[in-house]
C-alpha cells in the first residue's frame, strides 16, 4: 500500500529560559513502504537542515512512528 509520509520535526525549546517548543511538518519525498535507509538518510538530512536554526534540540519522527495501536496520531 502506498502512504505517502509526513515528518514532524521538533525544536524542544527551554521553557526555563522563555524558549517555547515548535513543530514543523514536512511532506516526504518517499512511501511509508520504500527503503529504510532512504528515510534515516531523510531524517539525518532533516535534523542537520533544521539544528542549524532551532534554539535547542530537534527531532525528527516520521507520522507512522507517532500513531498508536488504534492507527491515530497521538
Amino acid at each position: 500500500m502506498f502512504e505517502k509520509v509526513k515528518a514532524y520535526v521538533t525544536d524542544h525549546g527551554d521553557m526555563s529560559v522563555g524558549l517555547f517548543p515548535c513543530t514543523w511538518e514536512v511532506d516526504c519525498p518517499f512511501y511509508k513502504d520504500d527503503d529504510k535507509e532512504t528515510q534515516e538518510s531523510f531524517r539525518e538530512g532533516l535534523s542537520n537542515l533544521y539544528t542549524e536554526f532551532a534554539d535547542s534540540r530537534v527531532t525528527v519522527d516520521f507520522d507512522y512512528e507517532l500513531k498508536g495501536e488504534d492507527n491515530e496520531t497521538i
